[in-house]
């Protein structure tokens, strides 16, 4: 089997390609460069200046045309999302290209250049941003609800896992989820339930440095759903695996004003939160071999229980 052949769930070898295409309906020039590749292929298109979000796997089309709706009735209301970009051929966002079997969804977005140094907004201003996404009413817009684990279930169950895991490997992921979800599902949520970004880190963050009001946006909304609010708060807690200390930790704790560490869901939601860390690596890891080693280094830590050792980065 080639890497991506048959798989709606692995990167498609044609790639730049479907990004060329895409442009060329969205009205920009071509030229662009790879600034990312993990969950998503993010690419700049320097000339416009643009930020182009090439995703695929299950539901793609589906999970952007939700981002792009959300965000536009988010900036309406005054938060701080990312903005999607007015495409000069006056075509709709997503642009959907490939076969039906295997969609690629490209989105455009405003490019927010980010100032020299690297770093990222702080887990006070993440908080901040968290208390005003969960404090805004339900949108008039369509909205997937959360499903645990449901993009690491797909890759999973994708054949072509069997590129990047073991038989052991595989069967242990399947197991793991199949008794995290049984109990997540037993769960009572201290905060309740209402709109999620549902990957909320401080990665997701950008400086927004042409806006004194909003100088921090979030971005990366392909999770957005209905659910627990708590599962904002989780990744903060997460982090501990790539070096944040608690003392970070508890500045966004105090915050947002929520501290999960005393709630007995906690180990849960922390479990489910390590795990969906892998979906992506499952993706990536047969065509780069150190996203493959970063895999193995995570499972092999999962699967024997180990919740101290560090991780790398992606």
């Amino acid at each position: 089997m080639s890497i991506g052949d048959g798989s709606p769930n692995h990167p498609p070898a044609d790639l730049p390609d479907l990004l060329r295409q895409a442009c060329r309906l969205a009205g920009y020039p071509p030229g662009a460069r790879l600034i990312r590749h993990f969950a998503n292929a993010v690419y700049l298109l320097e000339q416009a200046p643009v930020v182009a979000r090439v995703g695929y796997g299950t539901g793609v089309a589906a999970k952007a045309s939700t981002a792009i709706a959300v965000t536009r009735w988010l900036i309406e209301h005054g938060f701080p999302a990312t903005a999607p970009a007015q495409l000069p051929s006056g075509a709709g966002q997503p642009v959907v290209l490939g076969p039906i079997s295997r969609p690629v969804s490209i989105t455009f977005w405003r490019h927010y250049p980010q100032p020299p140094g690297g770093a990222w907004p702080d887990t006070a201003a993440l908080a901040s941003i968290a208390k005003s996404l969960h404090s805004l009413p339900p949108p008039p817009i369509d909205l997937p609800h959360y499903q645990p684990l449901r993009s690491l279930d797909a890759a999973v169950s994708d054949p072509a896992a069997l590129l990047a895991l073991s038989e052991d490997q595989r069967s242990w992921l399947t197991s793991r989820i199949d008794e995290l979800r049984q109990r997540f599902a037993e769960l009572d949520f201290p905060l309740g339930h209402g709109l999620i970004h549902a990957d909320l880190y401080t990665g997701n963050l950008l400086w927004n440095t042409s806006d004194a009001c909003s100088p921090v946006v979030l971005g990366d909304w392909d999770s957005v759903c209905v659910g627990p609010r708590v599962i904002d708060l989780i990744p903060t807690y997460a982090e501990a695996r790539f070096g944040v200390d608690q003392a970070t930790v508890d500045v966004f704790a105090h915050a947002y004003g929520h501290e999960l560490r005393a709630w007995d869901g906690y180990e849960v939601l922390y479990d489910l939160r390590e795990l969906s860390t892998l979906t992506a690596l499952i993706r990536l890891a047969p065509s780069n071999a150190r996203l493959g080693n970063e895999l193995a280094h995570r499972l092999a830590l999962l699967m024997k229980g180990d919740r101290a050792t560090p991780w790398h980065g992606q």
